[in-house]
C-alpha cells in the first residue's frame, strides 16, 4: 500500500501499516453500532431506558468516521503520485462506486416496498444517492485537494498552525455557538454572521481530520501527552453522553449537536482511539493471521456500502431491529450479525474477477 516508516516483518508487502488494518476493522464495527443504535433513537421516549441505551452506544462510537478520515489522510499525504493517477485510480473509483451503489440501494429499497420500478425511477436514482454515501463525496473533496495539502504539511510549524486554526474555527466556535443557540438563537446567529464574513473556509470541514491523521502518524507522542490524550478522549465520550441527554431532556426532543463529527468531544475521542492503536497495536503477527487481517481490512469499504441495506432488510422483512429485545443486548447482537453478513458479501464481491475492485 502506501509509504510508511512502520514496516511489518511477517508480511509479504512491507508497505502496509498494521495498526491501520486494525483501526479499519474496529471503526467499521463502530459505524454499524452507531447506525443500529440510531435506528430507533427517535422512536422512543427521551430518558426512557431504551433511549438512554441508544444514546450511550451512539455517543461512544462517534469517533468512527473521523478515524476513517484520519487513516486516509495518513496514507494519501504520505505518498507522492501524479495528479492524473490520483483522479484515475482514486477519485474515478469512488465515483463509480457511488453510481453503482446508488442504483443498487435504491433498486433494493423499491423491491422491499413492492413499488413498480420504471425507467424513470432508474434515472432518478442516479440523482438520489443513499444518505450514508455522503462519506464518499467528502473523500472525493479531500482527494481533490491532496496536492495542495501536501505542500502545506512540508513545514511542521505550518501544519501545527493549520491545526490550531482548524481547532478554533471548525470545532470550538461552531460547538460553542450551537450551545448558545439552545438558550438564545439570536445571539448565536449574530456571532456566526460575523465569523462567516471572515470566510476562513480553508481550515473548516474534514480537512482538519485529514491533516491530523497525517500529523499523528508521522510524529512521536510523548508518554505524558499520550496520557492526556486518553483522559481527553474519555472526557469527550462522557461529555457526549451527558450533554446529549441533558440538552435533549431540556428541549423535549433529540438534540444531536454533540454527535457531530466536528465537535471538540468527538475530536477528543477520535484522537485517543487513533493514538492508542498506533502506539499499542502495531506489533508483529504471523503471516497467516496477517493475511486474514489484510483481507478483512481491504473489504471494510464493501462492508460500509453493504451494511445499511442489510440493516434495513432485517427490519423490513424479518422484523429484526434494535427494539426486538433489550437494546443493551440487541445492539451488539444485531451489529455482529450485520457485520458477519456484510463481510461475507463484501469478500465475495471483492473476489469477483475484473469488476471486484470497482464494486467494493
Amino acid at each position: 500500500m502506501e509509504k510508511t516508516h512502520l514496516s511489518h516483518p511477517a508480511e509479504k508487502n512491507p508497505k502496509r501499516i498494521l495498526y491501520f488494518d486494525y483501526l479499519r476493522m474496529i471503526a467499521m464495527f463502530a459505524v454499524i453500532i452507531l447506525h443500529v443504535s440510531a435506528q430507533n433513537l427517535r422512536a422512543v421516549d427521551i430518558a426512557s431506558p431504551a433511549w438512554i441505551t441508544f444514546n450511550v452506544y451512539d455517543s461512544l462510537t462517534r469517533w468512527s468516521v473521523p478515524v476513517f478520515v484520519m487513516i486516509s489522510g495518513s496514507l494519501f499525504l504520505n505518498k507522492k503520485q501524479p495528479l492524473k493517477k490520483l483522479y484515475k485510480k482514486n477519485i474515478l473509483k469512488l465515483l463509480i462506486i457511488i453510481i453503482l451503489w446508488t442504483l443498487i440501494y435504491n433498486s433494493w429499497r423499491a423491491l422491499l416496498s413492492n413499488n413498480h420500478f420504471t425507467i424513470t425511477d432508474f434515472l432518478l436514482n442516479l440523482a438520489t444517492e443513499p444518505y450514508y454515501l455522503w462519506f464518499l463525496y467528502m473523500l472525493i473533496g479531500l482527494y481533490i485537494i491532496v496536492p495542495i495539502l501536501q505542500q502545506l504539511i512540508k513545514n511542521k510549524k505550518t501544519t501545527q498552525y493549520f491545526l490550531i486554526l482548524s481547532f478554533i474555527f471548525a470545532f470550538c466556535i461552531p460547538e460553542l455557538l450551537e450551545i448558545i443557540s439552545l438558550k438564545s438563537n439570536l445571539i448565536a446567529e449574530v456571532i456566526n454572521g460575523k465569523i462567516e464574513m471572515m470566510r476562513i473556509f480553508m481550515v473548516l470541514g474534514f480537512t482538519s481530520y485529514f491533516i491530523l491523521g497525517y500529523y499523528l502518524h508521522n510524529h512521536t507522542i510523548k508518554r505524558k501527552t499520550e496520557i492526556l490524550i486518553y483522559v481527553a478522549g474519555i472526557t469527550g465520550a462522557l461529555f457526549t453522553i451527558i450533554a446529549t441527554t441533558l440538552s435533549s431532556y431540556f428541549k423535549g426532543e433529540l438534540i444531536t449537536i454533540f454527535y457531530e463529527n466536528l465537535t471538540i468531544n468527538v475530536a477528543a475521542m477520535s484522537v485517543a482511539v487513533f493514538v492508542f492503536f498506533k502506539n499499542h497495536l502495531n506489533h508483529t503477527i504471523s503471516s497467516k493471521r496477517y493475511k486474514i487481517l489484510q483481507l478483512f481490512s481491504r473489504c471494510s469499504l464493501g462492508v460500509y456500502l453493504i451494511h445499511v441495506p442489510i440493516l434495513e432488510t432485517l427490519d423490513s422483512i424479518f422484523k429484526i431491529n434494535s427494539l426486538s429485545f433489550n437494546p443493551l443486548f440487541s445492539i451488539p447482537a444485531l451489529t455482529i450479525l450485520i457485520l458477519f453478513i456484510s463481510y461475507v458479501i463484501s469478500i465475495a464481491l471483492f473476489k469477483l474477477p475484473l469488476i471486484g475492485k470497482w464494486i467494493v
